[in-house]
């Protein structure tokens, strides 16, 4: 069982990264959604307007699996720890 200043450390450390993955996908999110108004006004069908949503989509993308994936190892240690030291 790690002490409860490593667990308190690890816990931080993960707030923190949750923190940033979400402000990374809130601003994938909002570039987006002007990408696609900005598409939609050049045309999608557009060389310009086709890669603007392709770029768009790939930082979307990316973004919503990293925080999902910091979502994930942060519910995985918070269940590792519930094995280890029970509530009581």
């Amino acid at each position: 069982m790690p002490a409860d200043s490593e667990r308190n450390r690890l816990l931080s450390q993960l707030r923190a990264e949750i923190q940033l993955a979400r402000d990374r996908f809130e601003a994938a999110k909002l570039e987006f959604d002007q990408a696609t108004a900005k598409a939609h006004r050049i045309g999608v069908a557009a060389p310009e307007g086709s890669a603007l949503l392709q770029s768009a989509s790939t930082q979307y993308n990316q973004s919503a699996r990293a925080y999902g994936d910091v979502l994930k190892r942060f519910a995985e240690v918070i269940h590792d720890m519930s094995l280890i030291d029970p509530p009581q």
